[in-house]
This record gives C-alpha cells, sequence and structure tokens, in this order.
C-alpha cells in the first residue's frame, strides 16, 4: 500500500469523528433556534405569529423524520466501529467483504438523509423570509439584539460563537451555555426578561434568519462528510477484499482500530442529545395539519422524482 493511500484513510477517519460532534452541536442549536421561537407570545405582532406558524411545520419535520433517520445513520458507524473494536485481525480478514456491504449500505442511507436535509434547507427559506419580516417590523428590537450579540461575541471563546444569540433568550440559554462559553465565564449569560415581548420576539427573528440557518447548513455539511466517509471507506475494504497485502490488510485494520474508541465516543454523544431534542421540538405549540408531514413527504417525491424519499413513508 502506498502512503497516500494510507494517509487517506487517516484524514477520512479524523474528519468523520470531527463531523460527529460537530453534527451533535448543531443539530442541538438548531432545536434550540427552534424553541427560540417559544418563549414569547407576542401574539399582537402578526408578523410573528406567522413566523412561528411556518416554524411549527418545520420542527414536526426535524422530530418525526430527521431526528430517527440521522439517528440511523450515526448507528451504522457505531455498529462498524464496534465491529472493528471486537474482531481479531484474522476475524477481520475473513469479515472484509461483510464490512464491505455494510458500508455501502451506511454510504447510501447517509447520502439519502443528506440530500433530503438539502431540500429541507431549501424549504427553510421561507422562514428567513418570515423572519426578515418580524425584524422589519420590530427594527429597535431588532438593533438591541444585533447590539447585545455582539457585545457577547466578542467575549464568547467557543467555534460556535455564531449562535450566542441563543445566550439572550430565558431557558434556552441555559441549555445552550456548555457550546457558547467557558465554564469560568458565566457571567456573560444575561437573557432578555421574559416580559419583554417584543424584544423575545426581534431576537428570536434574528436567531432564525442567522443561527437557525447556519447550524442546517452545517449539519448538511457534516452529512456530507459522513457520506464521504462511508464510501471512501467503502472503496478501501473492496481494494482489501482482492489484495494479497498482508501489510495492507493490517494497516487498515490497525489505523481503524485504534480511532473506533474515539468514534464510538463521539457516536453515543450524538445519540445522547437527540432526547432533548425531542423534548425541544415536542414543547412547541403546533396548531397546524397533523397531515402536514406526511403531505410534505408526498410532494417531494412528486418534485423530485427522489427515491431516497420513500425512505421517510
Amino acid at each position: 500500500m502506498s502512503y497516500s493511500e494510507e494517509k487517506t484513510t487517516e484524514i477520512d477517519l479524523k474528519n468523520l469523528s470531527e463531523s460527529l460532534q460537530d453534527a451533535a452541536v448543531n443539530l442541538k442549536i438548531a432545536c434550540l433556534s427552534i424553541r427560540s421561537c417559544y418563549v414569547s407570545n407576542a401574539s399582537s405582532v402578526k408578523e410573528f405569529v406567522d413566523l412561528r406558524s411556518i416554524i411549527a411545520a418545520h420542527a414536526k419535520i426535524y422530530n418525526e423524520k430527521i431526528l430517527p433517520s440521522t439517528n440511523k445513520v450515526v448507528q451504522s458507524i457505531q455498529n462498524l466501529a464496534e465491529s472493528y473494536m471486537a474482531l481479531t485481525l484474522e476475524e477481520f480478514k475473513k469479515s472484509i467483504r461483510f464490512l464491505s456491504t455494510k458500508a455501502d449500505q451506511g454510504y447510501g442511507l447517509a447520502n439519502s438523509i443528506k440530500d433530503i436535509h438539502e431540500d429541507i434547507s431549501k424549504d427553510f427559506k421561507k422562514n428567513k423570509e418570515a423572519a426578515t419580516a418580524v425584524i422589519e417590523k420590530l427594527e429597535k428590537d431588532a438593533q438591541f439584539y444585533e447590539d447585545q450579540a455582539k457585545r457577547l461575541r466578542m467575549r464568547a471563546n467557543s467555534k460556535y460563537s455564531w449562535a450566542i444569540g441563543l445566550a439572550l433568550i430565558p431557558g434556552v440559554n441555559l441549555a445552550a451555555k456548555p457550546f457558547l462559553i467557558d465554564s469560568a465565564d458565566n457571567d456573560l449569560i444575561r437573557s432578555i426578561a421574559s416580559n419583554e415581548e417584543s424584544k423575545l420576539a426581534a431576537s428570536a427573528a434574528c436567531i432564525i434568519k442567522e443561527v437557525f440557518s447556519t447550524s442546517t447548513e452545517n449539519f448538511t455539511e457534516n452529512l456530507k462528510t459522513i457520506a464521504g466517509f462511508f464510501i471512501a471507506l467503502k472503496q478501501e475494504l473492496s481494494i482489501l477484499a482482492e489484495s494479497s497485502s498482508e501489510t495492507y490488510k493490517e494497516s487498515h485494520y490497525t489505523e481503524f482500530k485504534d480511532a473506533a474508541k474515539t468514534i464510538i465516543h463521539r457516536c453515543r454523544s450524538y445519540t445522547a442529545i437527540i432526547p432533548s431534542c425531542t423534548t425541544d421540538l415536542r414543547a412547541i405549540s403546533d396548531n397546524s395539519d397533523k397531515n402536514y408531514v406526511e403531505e410534505w413527504v408526498s410532494a417531494k417525491i412528486t418534485e423530485n422524482d427522489k427515491s431516497t424519499f420513500l425512505l421517510f413513508k
């Protein structure tokens, strides 16, 4: 095996591990962004009521379709990593074709979910349009949010500082705190008072337009990386199955087994955030059509002629 082939696997494993960790945070940020719209009723602001209606419908898709399906993708990664941990080198050599099939199945699922999430993200543009209407209606309160978020962002020590606006929403800020600030900087978190409805409404709209949008785009990129890992693994295992090089097989096995423990930990961390994400989404008051999700899936199948959406049926 060439040095470049070995290095590619190392990079794929590193990118996979980082993407699993990042996907968990991006998913949680997306769910908290949705939840931020339900801290204030602000029923006197029609534009905000309209925004909440759109958000509620999209939250149903996330809760009923996205969370379960992406969890299956992560579980398939964990199963593969656990196989490498459990198998001896000789057992691995006998299982190469089986593992290749599992990697191929994982790629098919991950790639399909990635395609579906890209389509959902296109629909989320309606959120940005509705959020803009609220921001224009509550211009002064929106500016208050921007000023406070800028102040917090300058002090936040986190790769997720772009989501710092969540720190301004009461209740939501506590859930977001672990990935927004260092534990030593607790005084940074100061939310808007719960009775300041117009400020909360404007802040929620800004969060949907900026934070939610970024988190869903990042999550799609995470899914692309995961799908890319599966196809790279499938290709390498296919080569291994035909190779007579024992050194090549041992190198691949050792490399993956060394990374497996971290990957399993990241998979479990991702799975662990699902219940709280489900709680965030189920807490949303929803008066939308109870058949909305199935109608959305059917419409996507018709629009795109994509068999990938049949996964949701």
